[in-house]
């Protein structure tokens, strides 16, 4: 275990936006034009449910000329186009399609591999690599941010932009308080009581902002909008009823056409929550929940998995509090903000997902359920638990 400052550009991370890139690149180079065109016209298609022929004649993508600063974004587009040509029809008579072809799935599971994650739409795809400053040099903020691709046309537009953007300013706010967990680890591990409790101060901070950000998501995202329109995009073929064996990816030697079941787009795979755990000592006992959650880190940037795992590997803060009473009560505060944040999110799985029935021939599979394949109102509710048992007395 090293005593030194961690290095968080070493993990992809910026010292100033955190887990959330500065400016994801906006368009693919020229030899990709004609994907990305495709791509553009993605949101129509599918409202008029033509996406599938579409999809199937869009050239096979050579990647050998992709820049290694184009992979998030050539991952971000063939997860999109592999979601949409999936759930295309789901709920419907012809139902969910159970194949990806080949023109997608193999590029998909390439750019996949070089970036080290699941060939399927993941948070980084759908957020943090997904958005573009309305002015350049304006904040990452609601309304001077929108996101560049995505899977409605005409009514929920909005609401599927809103819903992703509040995630996004909520990374931008945490930036902060990615640094300042770093450095209150390092004052702790130097015994300097007085930094870490500067940067103690700077988490909670960081910590009001993503709260205030959270409770925005109403404003412009609607439950009876988001349930039926905004969700169902971001179901994956794992315990999604849609797609019960799972999905095939076409002429991907390694899978020999046997389906795969990957989980779906799913705020757990933000690295926020893990990374103040791993910090504050926040403890999640031994569960399907912290099984579930491990599983969860596979589709993270892999930098940002390797970061959670470097402060994990270090002693908690919480041990080093303990020792100086002075300390309490703002560490308590940042534990408290943790809190409000779950809470906020355990109620909106509620408001936005859980008081609605689940209407027959849904493609957006069951209410009791998340995107990411598993029940969350138990697990959400253990979350809470064990974030207040963190505090000191």
């Amino acid at each position: 275990m090293s005593t030194l400052l961690l290095d968080l550009a070493g993990f992809g991370v910026s010292a100033e936006l955190g887990f959330l890139p500065k400016d994801p690149l906006q368009r693919l180079s020229l030899p990709y034009s004609d994907f990305e065109d495709a791509l553009e016209t993605m949101p129509e298609h599918l409202a008029s449910h033509t996406w599938g022929p579409v999809a199937e004649a869009i050239p096979v993508i050579d990647l050998k000329n992709l820049r290694d600063d184009e992979w998030r974004r050539a991952h971000s587009l063939l997860s999109y186009a592999a979601s949409g040509y999936v759930l295309e029809n789901a709920g419907g008579k012809e139902g969910a399609r159970t194949r990806i072809p080949a023109n997608i799935a193999i590029p998909l599971v390439e750019v996949s591999d070089l970036l080290g994650r699941p060939p399927i739409l993941n948070y980084d795809a759908y957020c943090l690599s997904n958005w573009r400053r309305i002015k350049r040099h304006g904040p990452i903020a609601l309304g001077n941010i929108d996101i560049m691709q995505h899977f409605v046309a005409g009514k929920g537009r909005r609401d599927e932009a809103w819903f992703i953007l509040v995630h996004v300013e909520i990374e931008a706010c945490a930036g902060s308080a990615i640094a300042a967990g770093v450095r209150a680890l390092k004052a702790a591990t130097d015994n300097h009581p007085r930094a870490c409790e500067a940067e103690l101060f700077k988490i909670h901070h960081a910590l009001k902002n993503m709260n205030a950000v959270m409770v925005r998501m109403p404003e412009q995202c609607d439950p009876q909008i988001y349930l039926p329109h905004v969700r169902p995009w971001i179901w994956g073929w794992m315990n999604n009823p849609n797609t019960p064996e799972g999905v095939v990816y076409e002429g991907v030697d390694r899978y020999a056409g046997m389906p795969q079941k990957f989980r779906g787009e799913t705020g757990a795979q933000s690295s926020i929550m893990p990374f103040l755990d791993a910090v504050f000592g926040v403890v999640h006992a031994p569960s399907n929940l912290s099984e579930h959650l491990t599983e969860l880190r596979a589709y993270m940037p892999r930098g940002h998995r390797r970061l959670i795992e470097a402060v994990e590997d270090r002693p908690a803060l919480r041990s080093f509090v303990a020792l100086h009473r002075e300390l309490y009560e703002v560490f308590n505060e940042c534990i408290f903000e943790m809190w409000k944040f779950r809470t906020r999110h355990y109620q909106y799985a509620h408001v936005y997902i859980f008081n609605h029935e689940t209407p027959a021939g849904s493609k957006g599979g069951s209410h009791a359920v998340g995107t990411g394949g598993t029940s969350f109102r138990e697990s959400l509710r253990k979350h809470l638990e064990e974030t207040l048992d963190a505090l000191l007395y």
